[in-house]
């Protein structure tokens, strides 16, 4: 397999993630009684992105050649496809019943979106995960069978962790939205989450990823990885590591900056309405 193979030949749009990505586009179609305005940009892009991340070459390279491809998949799961779904959403979705009481605590939506994240790379949890893994014990149970499932739980968590995690920030109810302080000290203290774990692998001294070291190849595709690119395992690692830490925190603290510059603009403006 040469680049040009891997980038027109390893799609897979299959009837699974079609129908799961037709479906929650139908549904948002229906709630918004499928009119269309420009807001709703932003949600048909997020499901577009979804759709690309999980069926893309970029999929195909984190199913068992490149951790660093699957690293990208969950930083996309988790920090881009998320705000783009919310920001797509209006509020007259919402019934008044919902605002009123299933408004979701802040720490909770923190905590599952960085726990959940934590959870996926630990290491045996996440080789348990891998199509490619040869049967890899849970607790002395071979997790082989079930990794296609743990995978699909994988994807499906790390999504909906995202949503949660960006509810309180981008939350289509501004009343269920964090004050701009509060939320600046929210973003912050999920990258040092989030900086922590990709630390911990970029400097590992060994190989954390084991179904990355020598997975089943039936395409050739791992002669182009290894040879033609010239991507070792250990450097794999060190740029999936790399992925977590310098993007992800970049994320965070770009939404930080953010709320920091529209709280000093509405407390010049309060300022000046004094004056």
């Amino acid at each position: 397999m040469n680049t040009e193979q891997l980038l027109t030949e390893t799609w897979d749009f299959s009837p699974g993630l079609l129908l799961s990505i037709v479906s929650m586009g139908a549904l948002y179609g229906y709630r918004i009684n499928f009119r269309f305005t420009r807001q709703s940009v932003w949600f048909l892009a997020g499901l577009a992105l979804l759709l690309l991340t999980l069926a893309s070459p970029l999929h195909f390279l984190g199913e068992g050649y490149l951790f660093s491809a699957h690293m990208a998949q969950h930083m996309l799961l988790l920090l881009v496809v998320p705000p783009l779904l919310l920001a797509g959403i209006p509020a007259e979705i919402f019934g008044k019943n919902f605002k009123a009481k299933f408004k979701i605590p802040p720490a909770l939506c923190w905590v599952l979106g960085v726990a959940i994240m934590w959870f996926w790379h630990i290491p045996t949890i996440f080789n348990a995960t891998m199509p490619t893994n040869s049967g890899i014990p849970i607790c002395g149970i071979d997790a082989g069978p079930f990794a296609g499932l743990l995978h699909g739980a994988q994807t499906g968590t790390l999504l909906v962790a995202g949503l949660f995690f960006c509810w309180p920030i981008l939350s289509p109810l501004p009343s269920h939205r964090l004050p701009d302080l509060k939320g600046i000290a929210y973003l912050f203290l999920a990258c040092i989450g989030c900086s922590l774990l990709g630390l911990g692998i970029t400097f590992s001294s060994h190989q954390l990823y084991s179904a990355y070291g020598s997975p089943i190849d039936p395409t050739g595709a791992m002669h182009l990885v290894r040879q033609t690119w010239g991507i070792t395992p250990a450097a794999d690692q060190q740029i999936g590591g790399l992925l977590m830490w310098v993007p992800g925190c970049f994320i965070y603290v770009s939404a930080a900056l953010f709320l920091l510059g529209r709280w000093f603009g509405e407390e010049n403006y309060k300022i000046g309405l004094s004056d």
